[in-house]
């Protein structure tokens, strides 16, 4: 009998997408449908295996022109994989920074 995923044994339909509601869901949440209400920090891979750099630049440019405060680091060297792992420094940084500022604590 092979290995049953985490999904299987939870899951009541095939995928997570068979969810009632769930597609909607995503779709909503998804990069770009909406603007931001709170600073962003992004990091991305120039050779990126899922997203296009020049896509996720654009997406970028119009937050921060829709008033939006993005930290976002491009990193030359690295695929997906290797620069989210790289950024896990810089993420956890600013999420403390973040969290403190919305406590009314300055680090």
């Amino acid at each position: 009998m092979g290995r049953v995923g985490l999904t299987a044994r939870v899951l009541t339909v095939p995928t997570i997408f068979d969810v009632p509601g769930a597609t909607a869901g995503f779709q909503a949440n998804c990069c770009g449908h909406h603007t931001p209400i709170t600073k962003m920090h992004l990091c991305r891979a120039v050779r990126d295996q899922a997203t296009e750099i020049r896509d996720v630049d654009r997406l970028v440019d119009r937050y921060r022109s829709d008033g939006v405060e993005v930290e976002y680091r491009r990193h030359r060297f690295g695929e997906h994989l290797i620069v989210m792992v790289r950024a896990i420094p810089s993420v956890l940084k600013f999420l403390d920074e973040h969290v403190h500022r919305a406590e009314g604590r300055a680090r």
